[in-house]
């Protein structure tokens, strides 16, 4: 199983708490969509915070959709001169720069980006893969956030973690279903082509 690193305060920065309350700087959810799927990540982030810098939300938020899909993502968000990071860890190796999707970063003088598209490669195998969607004034590292050297104690950084299954809708591919029960009276298990009906 892969250990994913969990974001902390890049070294040399002043901040080093769990919380932030920039007044205007918060993350409050993440909306994606495409054709098929829709999935809203609560984040809880508002206008003046307290609001948690680091959100863990794998055990609740799992976005399905397929390869080759271009998936929406708006953010109920708020901020200037922040920089917005997407991370997909496709390879399942743990999160490393090379595994960016998206960002808007050209500088300390971005604002927060509330709405762009993520195209999800058609050449990506089926299964679940985990997401890290990064708010961060120019950090540029997934296992970090804050910046070395900023005086300021808090300045607004959201860090949030979802998955995102890409499934087939191709019946010829290969599945493997589990039956949660060793009990022989429950009865048999039938699979059938809803095509066919056999």
């Amino acid at each position: 199983e892969v250990e994913y690193c969990v974001p902390e305060h890049i070294s040399g920065s002043n901040y080093t708490r769990e919380t932030d309350s920039h007044g205007e700087r918060y993350l409050s959810s993440l909306i994606l969509n495409d054709t098929f799927s829709q999935m809203t990540v609560n984040v809880g982030g508002k206008k003046g915070g307290p609001n948690t810098i680091w959100n863990d939300l794998t055990a609740t938020y799992n976005y399905v959709t397929n390869p080759g899909n271009t998936v929406e993502v708006q953010a109920i968000a708020g901020g200037e001169w922040m920089n917005t990071f997407v991370y997909i860890d496709f390879d399942n190796n743990g999160f490393t720069t090379a595994d960016k999707v998206y960002t808007n970063y050209t500088g300390n003088h971005s604002t927060i980006a509330t709405q762009f598209n993520l195209t999800i490669p058609e050449t990506i195998p089926y299964g679940t893969y985990r997401a890290r969607y990064i708010v961060d004034w120019e950090n540029t590292d997934p296992c970090f956030w804050g910046q070395t050297g900023n005086p300021r104690t808090q300045y607004g950084e959201c860090v949030v973690d979802f998955l995102i299954t890409l499934k087939s809708d191709d019946l010829d591919v290969a599945r493997t279903i589990t039956v949660a029960s060793v009990n022989d009276a429950y009865g048999t298990v039938a699979i059938t082509n809803p095509a066919t009906e056999e």
